[in-house]
């Protein structure tokens, strides 16, 4: 900002002079000590906080609470008339401003006065911090229908909550930035989302935020679409990240983890369960997992777990682990596309993608099942190898291909280990419909056929003393 001037005495106006000004014209002179609050942390400052708010609203200004611990005994309502572009800024001071909750309702509520809501309103709690009393209170925030909610620098600390410390309702565009959750028994911020409540949560985000030491469930979503985390520690916490969609009949999509840290939780950390119906779609990029704990606050040295069911679907983009691995539990329609990735160990039966950086498959082979047949991840070049004698004329089995699932793709080559390359070597496309499979040849041999009877892969001569026949089975889909 450039300096200013008197026009009759030229003097001096300084940029940060006028700044003092404009804060102290903002902020302090729209006090609620204006309005008789106390900050004491023993006066029920409630009926006063309610009025400066009501007033803030009104005049669509900022509020200050100076320095100290302000008692609510009932809910603050911020409540928007429909139309105006009312908004709200509630501003303390960086740890010195707390708001004791003790009662069990909700501390501060934003809601609206008529049907809806304009999509102008725009409220903002910067620099607060909450935690509660004796009586255990719903909520320190909740948004019913605040569109563009910001959350930023603010403390959540001792408390103990029956619904969620920050839940957002009916609303889009919440914005978490720059908080801590501490020693909190519940909920920490819970999205909702289900068409029987007509609720919903799109387009939030959480970032630079710390959730540590939670007897409960840092980040608890119902569905939506959009949330994004950034840089966010979820450490020892009861549950890290939970999408409870299935049993809310929603979905969750287009969710992302970016350069976050996982870390001594003791659930699942990022917990995704779904059904054929319901079901989540994340993006983990360059996140860190460290060990988890059977217990809160016990000893780390279970595997860091990440939990798809039955047919959420994930992309991870190269997490670093230290040495730490990662399980990754799903089944039947789930899928799992890691790029780069190391430590992660794959388990139940579900569609596991490996790629480089630079997109090329890469290792092969996983394990084979009880029945011997080989586990492979769906979409890379897995095989397995091996070598069989045959004789002239018998159909020999070198592979028995899946007993359960459908829709399978194997490329296989066998060769004869004497005779000249076109009497002695094939090439087939194995696929299947249902159970039912079928070999067709894309490079035939004149003295060497590759067949399927029933789930057994055979090779078979049809001259020639006996030899070993050497194939190689790879799965591609």
């Amino acid at each position: 900002m450039a300096d200013t001037t008197f026009i009759d005495r030229q003097t001096p106006i300084y940029a940060s002079w006028l700044n003092d000004v404009n804060r102290k014209t903002y902020f302090e002179n729209v006090s609620v000590k204006n309005f008789g609050a106390k900050g004491d942390g023993v006066t029920d400052d409630t009926a006063a906080i309610q009025a400066a708010v009501n007033s803030a609203i009104l005049n669509s200004s900022g509020l200050y609470f100076p320095a100290g611990t302000y008692v609510l005994t009932s809910q603050i309502n911020l409540t928007f008339p429909f139309s105006t572009h009312n908004g709200i800024v509630l501003y303390g001071e960086l740890n010195g401003t707390t708001f004791k909750i003790n009662h069990a309702g909700n501390g501060f509520v934003i809601d609206k006065s008529g049907t809806t809501i304009d999509q102008g309103t725009r409220v903002v709690f910067s620099n607060l911090s909450f935690t509660s009393g004796d009586v255990f209170p719903a909520t320190a925030i909740l948004n019913k229908f605040c569109v563009n909610l910001l959350i930023r620098e603010c403390h959540f600390y001792s408390m103990t909550v029956t619904s969620a410390v920050v839940k957002n309702q009916t609303a889009y565009g919440l914005d978490l930035d720059h908080c801590t959750w501490r020693g909190i028994t519940g909920k920490c911020v819970y999205f909702q989302q289900s068409a029987a409540d007509a609720t919903y949560s799109f387009v939030s985000s959480i970032s630079y935020c710390d959730f540590s030491f939670i007897t409960g469930t840092a980040v608890y979503l119902e569905g939506g679409n959009g949330l994004t985390m950034i840089r966010t520690i979820m450490q020892v916490c009861q549950k890290a990240f939970h999408a409870d969609v299935v049993a809310k009949s929603s979905v969750a999509f287009n969710l992302s983890f970016i350069n976050c840290w996982f870390e001594q939780n003791v659930d699942a950390d990022i917990d995704l369960p779904s059904n054929v119906s319901f079901w989540s779609e994340a993006k983990i990029s360059r996140c860190n997992f460290g060990f988890r704990a059977l217990t809160l606050g016990g000893t780390a040295n279970q595997p860091a777990l990440i939990n798809l069911g039955a047919k959420s679907k994930i992309v991870v983009d190269g997490i670093v682990f230290g040495g730490v691995s990662c399980q990754i539990t799903g089944s039947a329609n789930a899928s799992a596309i890691l790029i780069g990735t190391t430590g992660f160990t794959p388990v139940g039966t579900f569609a596991v993608t490996l790629l480089s950086q630079a997109g090329a498959f890469t290792t092969p082979y996983q394990s084979n099942d009880a029945a011997g047949n080989i586990v492979a991840a769906q979409g890379a070049f897995i095989s397995a190898t091996g070598s069989t004698s045959a004789a002239t004329g018998v159909a020999t089995t070198i592979f028995a291909l899946p007993t359960t699932g459908y829709n399978y793709t194997y490329i296989v080559s066998a060769q004869v280990s004497s005779g000249p390359p076109a009497a002695y070597s094939a090439v087939y496309i194995v696929t299947s419909s249902g159970l039912s499979w079928r070999a067709t040849a894309m490079q035939t041999a004149t003295n060497l056929t590759v067949s399927v009877t029933g789930t057994s892969l055979q090779a078979a001569q049809t001259s020639g003393a006996t030899n070993p026949i050497a194939w190689t089975v790879t799965r591609l889909s």
